[in-house]
């Protein structure tokens, strides 16, 4: 074989792989009035920031994105075809809780009618990004993999984006309390819109980015 062919082999090697794995993530149709916590949160996806942040990545979206209605989007799911022995070794893992939390996931999803096979009888199981790449840190929960502890005095939360992802600890005085942060407009309906000014503001994307400030000084607390 000549260096020019096996240079041809290991491009089309590459361009399969590649389509391979995008084809391994699960897709949506986003509906008129979706945003992406609310398609997120219809396919119960919001429990970890570690979802939200690949959502995003897969779908090459910025915090101010926003959703198309009848488009279609990667959703952070892969799609094991289920060995019809058991979900650990279907995909690699030991952890007897974190095989059970994907059981549950995809009962869950099915008696929502998001998929119409039980993942037994159609041997394919939904996968959560986060029960494979954030669910373990040191406890071992994925309530404790969702925010990165860097040295006990930090966070590393990529929903703020790189450059506020890392959020210092000042005080324990919130422990144990949760808030929910909604920010509101998104979607086809960006909110009150200034025309006039140099460039289109929108509320939807001041309202977004309030709440995150809001909700990183809440979490620094």
């Amino acid at each position: 074989m000549s260096s020019k062919q096996l240079y041809t082999l290991l491009l089309c090697l590459g361009v399969c792989l590649a389509t391979a794995q995008d084809e391994d993530w699960h897709t949506a149709t986003a509906k008129e009035g979706d945003g992406i916590l609310t398609l997120m949160k219809r396919y119960h996806l919001t429990e970890s920031a570690c979802d939200l942040a690949k959502f995003y990545e897969i779908n090459k979206l910025k915090p101010t994105s926003h959703l198309l209605a009848d488009k279609t989007y990667k959703l952070p799911i892969y799609i094991y075809p289920y060995n019809g022995k058991s979900i650990r070794s279907t995909i690699g893992i030991d952890e007897w809780d974190r095989a059970v939390s994907i059981q549950k996931y995809n009962e869950t999803i099915l008696a929502k009618g998001l998929r119409k096979t039980h993942f037994r009888d159609s041997k394919l199981l939904w996968v959560p990004y986060s029960g494979i790449h954030c669910y373990e840190v040191a406890t071992g929960t994925q309530e404790e993999a969702e925010f990165t502890d860097f040295n006990g005095d930090y966070l590393n939360v990529p929903l703020f984006g790189e450059k506020y992802a890392k959020v210092k600890i000042h005080d324990q005085k919130l422990k144990g309390h949760v808030y929910y942060v909604v920010s509101g407009h998104g979607g086809p309906d960006p909110g009150a819109m200034c025309t006039d000014c140099p460039k289109t503001l929108c509320e939807d994307e001041y309202a977004y980015d309030v709440s995150l400030r809001l909700v990183r000084d809440l979490m620094q607390h």
